[in-house]
């Protein structure tokens, strides 16, 4: 199965998370091995992804944990079927 760059940058995240067959991480590889473009642009996803990876996750603001809390503490909404009867 040839691919063309459009059908590679459709499986980018796919093939960066190890998500995909053995068919098609193969096609993909085959792709890149003569696609510069399509190899210069799965480094900089690689790289991204590493970057934002490394980032510090700032602590929610005070507005976010009370809402959070808030929708933790209520009770589930009642639904129109048997169990909410």
């Amino acid at each position: 199965m040839l691919l063309r760059c459009r059908d590679v940058s459709g499986l980018a995240t796919d093939f960066l998370e190890g998500d995909l067959g053995w068919r098609q991480r193969l096609a993909v590889r085959l792709h890149l091995l003569v696609c510069d473009g399509c190899r210069a642009f799965l480094g900089q996803m690689r790289r991204t992804v590493r970057l934002v990876a490394s980032l510090p996750v700032p602590p929610p603001t005070a507005e976010v944990e009370a809402k959070l809390l808030g929708t933790l503490s209520d009770p589930p909404p009642r639904t129109g079927g048997p169990a909410g009867r």
